[in-house]
């Protein structure tokens, strides 16, 4: 079975885009997603976890497992970008 994991959805997003962990992010990388897709409003993955993490930041909640996890997958993704 071959899986496009550089599928795009009604607005353009990838699974990338809606990818929630750094984990999940590693294999669909690694199956070929390409991290450099925009979406209909011209987005990256890395710039739509990028602007969930601000919409969280008045939420002062380090500890809330989600908010780490984004996180973590911003600063993967960051790194990925060179």
């Amino acid at each position: 079975t071959i899986i496009d994991v550089n599928a795009r959805d009604g607005d353009g997003d990838t699974p990338l885009h809606h990818c929630d962990d750094v984990n999940s992010a590693k294999l669909l990388i690694q199956g070929g997603a390409n991290f450099r897709l925009q979406n209909v409003e011209g987005l990256t993955a890395l710039a739509v976890k990028e602007e969930e993490l601000k919409e969280g930041d008045d939420e002062d909640d380090d500890e809330d497992e989600d908010r780490v996890k984004l996180k973590e997958l911003v600063e993967y993704l960051k790194s990925i970008q060179c």
